[in-house]
């Protein structure tokens, strides 16, 4: 029996849009740099990713600070990486729901608790809820959790905060290693949100997959388990 559908905000509710490339280019000319653009926030990515499963836990405003200054040595560029982080800081919390969104969360209110776990900082993921009107009141954050995904401890934490067994979750996400994997791993059934139609590249299968949110109010109240 289902009870509880989790959502990843970011790339499955919410747009990410190209926010992030922008700020990395904003902060390379205003440091006169030369960098290539996407080989700069190619590596950014990299380096937060590595920060975030590193130990002690540290936010993701912390990781983007200590990446980027490990940037700057690896670029030799003259910055102040304290300063100039906010210029990436200030684009989480400003991001779009994706159209379809609101109205499959509407219909599968009336049948499931819905629930966000997202690798974020609290505050820029109420943000980005709030300003979108995403009526889920239900929400876990990498920094709540002090956990991030694909680590099991998240989804270990996440099921202890619902107090539910995995087999009554099914979490729904975009990234085939931090929502597919990351949920099987801890048992809990899956949706993969395939909105670029492309291959998967995990090394665990989604148990659906689902081209948009439209396909996942399907897909869920079409299945006798619920």
């Amino acid at each position: 029996m289902i009870k509880a559908v989790v959502f990843d905000c970011y790339g499955t509710l919410v747009d990410t849009g190209n926010g992030s490339v922008k700020a990395a280019e904003t902060i390379l000319a205003a440091r006169n740099s030369t960098v290539n653009v996407e080989q700069f926030y190619k590596k950014w990515k990299q380096l937060h990713h590595e920060i975030c499963c590193s130990s002690p836990f540290k936010t993701e405003a912390d990781a983007f600070l200590l990446s980027l200054e490990r940037l700057y040595e690896i670029y030799s560029i003259d910055g102040r990486a304290q300063e100039d982080v906010t210029i990436m800081l200030d684009t989480l919390g400003n991001r779009f729901v994706y159209p379809e969104v609101l109205e499959t969360l509407a219909r599968l209110a009336d049948s499931f608790e819905l629930v966000i776990g997202s690798n974020s900082d609290h505050e820029p993921l109420m943000r980005d809820i709030s300003r979108n009107q995403i009526h889920i009141a239900n929400v876990h954050s990498s920094e709540s959790l002090q956990a991030y995904k694909p680590n099991a401890i998240f989804f270990e934490r996440l099921l202890s905060e619902l107090k539910l067994a995995p087999h009554e979750v099914v979490y729904v996400g975009d990234s085939p290693v931090d929502d597919i994997e990351g949920s099987a791993q801890a048992g809990i059934r899956n949706i993969w949100i395939n909105r670029k139609k492309g291959a998967f590249t995990g090394t665990v299968a989604p148990t659906y997959e689902c081209e948009d949110l439209r396909g996942v109010g399907e897909c869920l109240l079409s299945d006798p388990a619920h």
